[in-house]
């Protein structure tokens, strides 16, 4: 089983990776262009498993040679045709083991920067259940400065400039002690709220994946693709492995798989990367809009930090970091806006022409239907193949996702919230969120269900960062 969970994990981290890449036919604009790409990547065991170095013949017997990736909505929408990228990895492996010296000295730092902390919710809902052992006293470790210490003391021959999984078990060693990992030096800008301190599902088991210019955790030299994994570590939520002895940990009838959290790294797009652009832009420039029906109050001034935003920007690795530019504008809070987003609450489409064929999926299609046939208000200026009209195709995914949201929201009461995610030059999508909603439960929640007793406020936000704009009413 340890060895078909490391092969998904291996296979999930590798199509994030980069290697040799060939067209395998000439460019078609506005269809889709082949591309075959060579991938190598780094396998290390750091430690031993079950009293040995795991068989790498074994390992590799279970591993993908071959990838080409799917947009994950086109599959929901059931246009399973569409879906392909053109994109055909071919992996090649390397496997390390590292030496009982830098194991030596990278245990050493795990034991020195632990932090003597209590249980987490989920260490004792392990506990009580029939493990195979219980949870004694618990350790925190700075997650970040675990990466960094690997990209300074990188294992004998491995580029960690080609994506790198570090497979860690520190429970075989006399010097182990139980852990989780943490980030708690990025709490929010606006509020101040440290998720990485104050959450119980902030406690995870891998990491990776940091910019060099990261304002917190930055380091020298090029970007490393790195990514650890620690199997020692825990349990924690995310993967459910805090739950041992129910089948079924969401309730939603069907058993769970435990799983590593290999999406807290990478996964598969939700949108095809030509979804939109006949070319690749030389400058990006981001319009970012705040509906504002906040009674005396100026949300976009208060709440937007736009210095701070262009800087998270500016740390993607895109090519262009130097060219990005945003612009801002407030958007009064009346006419569709007002009128959709009342009707969004009210769970009606408020727009007649469409809502027969919306009729099914309610108000909560509103949302994107008003910045659909409102982008002349949102975008400064139209770049050549950016922005087009709301057509039969955009309202079948659009219907998609909104049957599949609405099949989430079932029986639930979200919060009223409306939000303007920017995501590129003319590109803006708007959506209602139930994230701050205590009332709402995902199927991996800040408590586990034995032991819920009040109700923390929101589901988890994932990691990566999201920079979102609220309507303020």
């Amino acid at each position: 089983m340890r060895r078909i969970v490391i092969a998904a994990i291996v296979a999930a981290f590798a199509v994030a990776g980069a290697g040799t890449t060939t067209a395998a036919a000439g460019l078609n604009p506005g269809g889709l262009t082949p591309f075959d790409e060579t991938v190598d990547v780094n396998v290390v065991f750091v430690g031993t498993f079950g009293g040995g170095n795991p068989s790498w013949s074994a390992v590799s017997a279970d591993l993908p040679t071959t990838a080409s990736p799917k947009t994950r909505f086109k599959l929901f929408y059931e246009l399973d045709a569409e879906a392909e990228l053109g994109i055909n990895y071919t992996y090649s492996y390397t496997p390390t083991y590292t030496t009982t010296t830098w194991e030596n000295s990278f245990f050493g730092a795990l034991s020195g920067l632990a932090t003597p902390k209590p249980r987490t919710i989920f260490q004792d809902e392990y506990n009580a259940q029939a493990g195979k052992l219980d949870v004694g006293d618990n350790n925190w470790i700075d997650a970040p400065t675990v990466e960094k210490w690997i990209i300074q003391n990188p294992p004998a021959g491995v580029d960690l400039t080609k994506p790198t999984i570090l497979f860690v078990n520190w429970k075989d060693r006399p010097d182990f002690k139980f852990h989780v990992y943490t980030k708690t030096n990025e709490p929010d800008p606006d509020t101040g709220y440290n998720f990485g301190e104050l959450r119980q599902t902030r406690k995870i088991v891998a990491w990776g994946g940091t910019a060099p210019n990261d304002e917190e955790n930055s380091y020298a030299g090029p970007a490393k693709r790195l990514w650890f994994y620690d199997l020692s570590a825990g349990p924690e939520s995310w993967g459910g492995s805090y739950e041992i002895t129910t089948p079924d940990i969401d309730g939603d009838g069907v058993k769970d798989y435990r799983l590593p959290a290999i999406w807290e790294y990478s996964g598969s797009p939700l949108y095809p990367p030509y979804f939109t652009a006949n070319r690749l832009p030389s400058e990006v420039n981001l319009d970012v809009n705040t509906v504002e029906g906040w009674n005396q109050v100026d949300a976009s001034e208060q709440f937007i930090d736009k210095d701070l935003f262009l800087a998270e920007e500016k740390e993607l690795p895109s090519g262009f970091e130097s060219t990005l530019t945003a612009d801002y504008q407030d958007i009064q809070f009346s006419g569709d806006w007002n009128r959709c987003y009342k009707q969004f609450v009210s769970d009606k489409v408020c727009y007649n022409d469409l809502a027969p064929f919306y009729q099914d999926f309610g108000g909560f299609v509103n949302l994107f239907l008003v910045t659909a046939r409102h982008t002349d208000e949102i975008l400064d200026g139209t770049p050549e193949g950016g922005a087009r009209q709301l057509g039969d195709r955009d309202a079948a995914q659009v219907a998609g996702a909104a049957r599949l949201r609405r099949r989430q929201l079932a029986g639930r009461h979200p919060e009223r919230c409306l939000q303007l995610r920017v995501s590129g030059r003319g590109r803006g999508r708007v959506r209602a969120d139930d994230d701050d909603d205590p009332r709402v439960r995902s199927s991996l929640v800040d408590e586990p269900p034995a032991r819920r007793v009040r109700p923390e406020y929101g589901r988890g936000l994932r990691p990566e960062r999201r920079h979102v704009l609220r309507l303020a009413r």
